[in-house]
């Protein structure tokens, strides 16, 4: 606990550093209310790791050999839901407090399966091919009570709650061409945003702004983009870089992501101003590709 609160200190210290010689820009704290959760090759397997936004501790969450992926914390942050197919072969739904700790969620489901993504109330949606299709489904927040909310034709993935828990985004179309959508928690018609891409995908809904979501476009390169619904206005984030920028998660201050920046051959995260397009590293190549990252922000 010690060395938990002598962390804690020193992001309050780097928060408090930011918002005092950023208040020209109206910067807001965000190092010590953002926890980052994401994939690392480090081990030779793709496990879970979590870190801070400054990189200075690192735990590895997993530990099973094998191939885990989109992690999601929950709402609370006391747990972190991931994929993975080391039980049976077959993608499942497990969740986990540290390395050990496994537990159940939706398993024993033959097809495709997404990550899931946790709500306010502690609820999960994520995407599953179970009944043919690819849709998606909410149940509690241990699994229980799974329920098929949205099912078009096509590919439905990547679902994101709203702050407020009462509406879904979503990628949906078929595939090689996706787009955004908005829908009801309890399902129903779905609602496509405007982007002016025809490929986007990995939307993620702005937990400090209900008005904001960001999400990944294809247009010669990967980049992101942020939608304003309340503007009606779509922002391409202002990058100069040449390197493929993908799977964005807002971080405690509503303004910056953590993303994946991919090369050809290498990926690792980066903090990405979605103002100025400014974009630092934030993973080191000692911890070989690391890619889809997930923050949980304090609500404060």
């Amino acid at each position: 606990m010690v060395v938990d609160d002598e962390e804690d200190l020193a992001l309050k210290v780097v928060d408090a550093a930011i918002v005092g010689l950023g208040r020209a820009w109206q910067l807001k704290p965000m190092f010590a209310g953002t926890k980052v959760a994401f994939v690392s090759t480090s081990s030779g397997h793709s496990e879970i790791y979590t870190t801070n936004l400054i990189y200075s501790r690192i735990r590895r969450i997993t530990d099973f050999k094998n191939t885990s992926i989109s992690p999601r914390w929950a709402a609370d942050a006391g747990k972190i839901y991931f994929v993975s197919s080391m039980r049976t072969g077959f993608p499942e739904i497990f969740t986990t407090k540290g390395t050990g700790d496994l537990q159940k969620v939706i398993t024993d489901v033959r097809g495709a399966l997404g990550g899931a993504s946790c709500g306010p109330d502690g609820r999960i949606a994520f995407a599953s091919s179970n009944k043919g299709s690819m849709d998606i489904y909410i149940a509690g927040g241990a699994g229980e009570g799974p329920r098929r909310v949205i099912a078009t034709a096509d590919v439905d993935a990547d679902p994101s709650w709203s702050p407020d828990g009462s509406k879904i985004v979503l990628t949906s179309g078929p595939l090689g061409r996706p787009g955004i959508y908005v829908s009801s928690a309890s399902g129903g018609s779905l609602s496509r945003l405007s982007t002016g891409y025809s490929y986007c995908t990995e939307p993620r809904w702005n937990p400090k702004d209900s008005a904001q979501i960001i999400f990944t476009f294809q247009s010669g390169r990967l980049g992101l983009a942020v939608a304003d619904i309340a503007k009606g206005e779509i922002v391409a984030v202002p990058t100069t870089s040449p390197l493929n920028l993908s799977h964005a998660s807002w971080c405690a201050d509503g303004r910056h992501v953590v993303a994946t920046q991919a090369t050809k051959t290498t990926s690792f995260l980066v903090i990405v101003d979605t103002k100025s397009g400014k974009t630092t590293r934030l993973t080191d190549a000692k911890m070989g590709n690391c890619s889809e990252p997930d923050c949980w922000v304090s609500k404060n």
